[in-house]
């Protein structure tokens, strides 16, 4: 989303992957470390104010449509940058130096950045039902691609594999619902044509094109949904 960014984290890739062949090396002195690490705290710290960003944006999004798909109570929506926030990634990697010499890789970093979801300060993998979490990565999903458009202009293309096998009938047309609100493209499959009828609103349903897939080959079917 943002021009700069893929400069710098070639800059910042370039960096950690010297910090780590010299760290593997067993025996150095800091003045070999000093110059990649300036250049990674440099690099590093831009990156999180731009994924800081656009994580603003997405999280805005995220709650709206995660309150449609799975309301959740207690849900908290964080970005982690890859290391400590009370401290500069400067501070963190001096204070790691040792664990990382003896690991033979850089723990903390840029490299390590997440989004955290958390249920009442339990992360959402250990809270939440299988069923539940599928939703929360729809959800997610649908998320990125709303943000995406609008700050881009551009809308994304989703690949949707046998939609009735992940979810029931009230979710899939949950799912096609914010597929269509957000003006994707979107290629859907399912073993029975009844499971798209039923799942895609009324007003997309004339504007899809209908494919067979047998013993390899895809035709067009001349028909819509």
């Amino acid at each position: 989303m943002k021009h700069s960014f893929h400069d710098c984290w070639k800059g910042y890739s370039k960096a950690l992957k010297h910090r780590n062949s010299l760290l593997r090396r067993g025996r150095i002195e800091g003045f070999e470390l000093r110059p990649w690490e300036q250049e990674m705290c440099s690099k590093a710290e831009q990156l999180a104010l731009m994924r800081q960003e656009c994580f603003d944006k997405l999280k805005l999004n995220l709650n709206e449509v995660i309150s449609d798909f799975v309301p959740l109570e207690g849900i908290s929506i964080d970005f982690y940058k890859g290391w400590d926030k009370e401290k500069t990634f400067q501070e963190q990697l001096e204070e790691g130096k040792e664990r990382d010499a003896k690991l033979g890789y850089t723990w903390y970093g840029a490299q390590k950045a997440d989004i955290k979801i958390k249920i009442e300060g339990h992360p959402a993998e250990q809270a939440l039902s299988r069923g539940q979490q599928k939703l929360l990565v729809c959800a997610l999903k649908i998320s990125i691609g709303k943000t995406y458009s609008e700050l881009t202009g551009k809308p994304c293309i989703y690949l949707v594999d046998d939609l009735p096998a992940e979810l029931d009938g009230d979710n899939q047309k949950r799912l096609a619902n914010w597929l269509s609100l957000i003006g994707a493209q979107v290629f859907v499959t399912a073993v029975e044509k009844q499971a798209l009828l039923n799942a895609w609103p009324e007003a997309e349903k004339e504007q899809a094109a209908m494919f067979h897939v047998k013993h390899g080959l895809v035709e067009h079917t001349n028909q819509t949904l």
